[in-house]
């Protein structure tokens, strides 16, 4: 009879996630069939323009079943976007949302089936990894509100590495670090599990690799994977922090994950320094620093737009946003940090 381990803590996990079609080339192959299955017939594609222009190749076999397009697509979701996003599909009669992008493409349209109830497809563009979880967020009055809902849970993910062809270096360094972010920190979120423990460390692993090899297939599995344990471990404080300083100060999105994650880590580490074990490190922060600084990644909040001026009241939104953050860790972060 073997032996129980009762030092492993219970916990309770719910599976969900996408419907999930991978490959290289999918984007152009697989994309009718799914709207077919879906019995889509007027599509509201959520886009920018240059978005649009660019994949083309993609858009053109299910052009015809596009009946409008939302162009407006900025970070951090502004609620009057959101709304007037939502407004046009009821317009249109849209039986179907279309994102192809980043995480902000995603995050309006999440947005817009919260409110409508509509299903997504996304197509992301970016390693953001947004596509693989039910949490939105909307930014009213410089304050970012995030929530989970079944409805912003997309019903389809195509997942085309080809699609971050032409993802300009820089961007395409911190995306990945946005998707590095998700798998470093869930380990120390509330949620976290054996389960998504492993998924953190198999997305870490192929990220860091992408990163260093500037591998995109490596990159969009890590971010997928990475996706998959911000969804079921939940947010840490890292997130938390990021989403109130991106909120307050309209700083972007992958380049403020960037410039917090090896002091959140730090602080993240220090309360929970058991932890990093189950990546496999001894200290997350350090290993997170140095692979930064080895493949150009490394930001500061200052390159960003936080002004030196306004670091005392990042520091006061952070010590009362963030659990367990006191004003003098919280300015001691920041300071850090910029």
């Amino acid at each position: 009879m073997h032996a129980v381990d009762t030092q492993r803590a219970a916990y309770t996990l719910t599976l969900r996630g996408p419907r999930v079609r991978y490959g290289p080339g999918t984007a152009r192959t697989d994309l009718t069939a799914e709207l077919d299955r879906l019995h889509a017939r007027r599509v509201l594609l959520v886009a920018t323009t240059r978005a649009r222009t660019a994949h083309q190749d993609v858009l053109a076999p299910v052009d015809g079943r596009i009946a409008g397009h939302v162009p407006t697509v900025r970070r951090h979701v502004p609620a009057e976007d959101a709304r007037a996003a939502a407004s046009l599909a009821r317009d249109i009669e849209a039986d179907l949302l279309l994102s192809l992008g980043g995480g902000s493409a995603t995050g309006t349209a999440k947005a817009v089936a919260v409110e409508t109830g509509l299903p997504i497809v996304a197509l992301p563009t970016t390693y953001a990894g947004s596509e693989m979880t039910p949490i939105y967020g909307i930014t009213e009055d410089g304050v970012k509100r995030t929530a989970r809902s079944d409805r912003a849970l997309p019903t389809t993910v195509v997942l085309d590495p080809e699609l971050t062809a032409d993802l300009p270096p820089e961007l395409a360094r911190t995306s990945a670090v946005n998707a590095l972010a998700h798998a470093t920190s869930g380990v120390f979120a509330a949620g976290h599990s054996p389960l998504t423990d492993l998924l953190a460390a198999g997305a870490t692993r192929l990220l860091a690799d992408g990163l260093q090899r500037t591998a995109r297939a490596d990159l969009t599995q890590g971010a997928q994977l990475a996706g998959t344990v911000l969804a079921h471990a939940g947010s840490s404080a890292h997130h938390t922090a990021c989403h109130i300083l991106g909120g307050a100060f309209d700083l972007p999105h992958a380049e403020t994950h960037a410039a917090l994650l090896p002091h959140t880590l730090a602080f993240l580490q220090q309360d929970r320094p058991d932890r990093a074990a189950a990546l496999g490190v001894p200290d997350v922060a350090a290993m997170v620093s140095t692979l930064l600084d080895d493949v150009g990644a490394s930001v500061r909040l200052r390159e960003i737009g936080l002004d030196q001026a306004r670091l005392g009241l990042a520091a006061e939104l952070l010590a009362s946003g963030v659990p367990d953050l006191d004003q003098a860790r919280a300015a001691a972060l920041v300071k850090e940090a910029w």
